[in-house]
């Protein structure tokens, strides 16, 4: 299986970070790929463009 890695540094406060990433609904704002997401209790449902093909996910 392939893995792919990618590291990087958020100039921000640890407790900025969590609150923008623990939100599903905020992932468009700083994620190229994520189109929509939606909160559904403790699941989420995700739609991404992966390379111009659109993929969702629960």
């Amino acid at each position: 299986m392939t893995r792919i890695v990618q590291q990087f540094e958020v100039a921000a406060p640890p407790e900025k970070v969590f609150a923008t990433i623990s939100v599903p609904e905020k992932w468009p704002r700083w994620s190229t790929f994520v189109k929509q997401a939606t909160s559904h209790g403790s699941t989420a449902h995700w739609i991404y463009d992966l390379g111009g093909m659109k993929v969702q996910s629960d």
